[in-house]
């Protein structure tokens, strides 16, 4: 069986920096190991081969994505005009990329997957920068999050079957659609997220890391963590924001923060860049606690690999986190979103009672679970 999958970016000689780049590697490097031909039609940068194989995968690099509306304009022509020569029993895409395809379906002879990795309507939850900032960007952004909906909802709609990552992200699709779809979780490889011993806590001068792994944008939430921070100074603790300076995100979120931080007359928050990959689980086991403070949240692979590291997870009490965290100690430590009070509670009951909380999911479920899906549609 041919499978062809369609994403935004694919790791380049195997060099994986994050975000949704080690999914899209893990299904389709596992997929092939399982008999299946794989192709992946992704962007290409500046100096990238516009074709490499890399453990098996073809992948095929078509054209840059310089901005949003490329997805359906020159990515989306350059995608389906690569599928049509192809010519894949599946097409597997991710998010809103393969929207060329769903548009040109009727003259693909191929059944078509979305993999949708959040929550359909979470426009209605989330928290946006406040219009006192800026009332452009703000605008902008509800604006922006509105149109995802009607966008991803015509998506999902024109596709033969959806994947969504977790239960209550299929809860949300079902509340707008009636469609067939699985629920697979993402995993973690246990070859690079296991607990190791760690100096971070030692290089930052700090008895207690709180961490935060992921985006500076208003709906994950740091703000609440901020909140939280400034509940117990006494303590000699550092709150390291990994990952919130990026090139792909406005400067004005890091902005918002920072200033937020000022007026709490916090000093031990650290603002910074993305590290390798590889080099995460130096942070996760470093970190008394991972927390994460954003609402929805569909499926939090940092959730998941701090698990794979032994590190206690703080986070809200909504979307599928409560899903991951089942059975572990981390399920006791669930907070009502928006509610600093509560999750500064949640943090000093770890810096008091420090434990470590192993839990690790496996990519070779989720193949598994993800073959059945093709084998059906085929």
């Amino acid at each position: 069986m041919r499978i062809c999958r369609i994403v935004d970016r694919f790791p380049s000689s195997k060099r994986i920096k994050g975000d949704l780049a080690p999914n899209y590697y893990y299904f389709s490097k596992l997929t092939v190991e399982k008999g299946f031909e794989v192709h992946v039609i992704c962007s290409r940068s500046e100096g990238e081969k516009k074709f490499e194989e890399i453990d098996g995968i073809k992948v095929h690099r078509v054209c840059q994505i310089r901005k949003y509306m490329d997805i359906f304009g020159s990515f989306a022509k350059k995608v389906y005009e690569k599928v049509k020569e192809i010519k894949p029993d599946i097409v597997h895409g991710h998010q809103n990329f393969h929207f060329g395809c769903l548009i040109g379906k009727h003259k693909l002879n191929s059944k078509i997957i979305t993999h949708y990795h959040g929550i359909l309507d979470a426009y209605k939850y989330a928290d946006f920068l406040p219009f006192s900032y800026n009332f452009k960007r703000a605008l902008y952004d509800r604006m922006i999050a509105r149109y995802y909906f009607y966008e991803t909802k015509f998506i999902l709609k024109r596709s033969d079957h959806i994947i969504a990552v977790s239960n209550a992200s299929k809860k949300h699709i079902e509340k707008y659609l009636r469609k067939p779809i699985s629920v697979v979780y993402n995993g973690v490889d246990p070859s690079i997220f296991k607990p190791i011993k760690s100096d971070i806590k030692e290089q930052l001068n700090a008895d207690y890391l709180i961490l935060y792994v992921g985006r500076a944008v208003p709906w994950k939430g740091i703000q609440y963590l901020l909140r939280a921070a400034n509940e117990f100074k006494d303590s000699n603790f550092k709150v390291l924001l990994l990952g919130v300076i990026r090139g792909d995100y406005p400067d004005i979120y890091v902005k918002w923060l920072k200033d937020l931080a000022k007026r709490l007359n916090l000093k031990n928050v650290i603002f910074s860049k993305q590290v390798p990959y590889s080099e995460m689980p130096r942070y996760y086991s470093a970190a008394d606690c991972l927390v994460l403070p954003s609402y929805p949240e569909a499926f939090a692979k940092v959730v998941c690999e701090a698990l794979a590291c032994g590190t206690p997870v703080v986070a809200t009490n909504g979307g599928g986190i409560p899903e991951l965290l089942a059975g572990t100690k981390s399920e006791s430590l669930l907070f009502k979103h928006r509610d600093f009070k509560e999750l500064a509670e949640k943090i000093r009951i770890v810096f008091e009672n420090p434990f470590r909380d192993l839990k690790v999911f496996s990519w070779d479920e989720s193949v598994k679970k993800i073959v059945e899906v093709y084998e059906c549609l085929w």
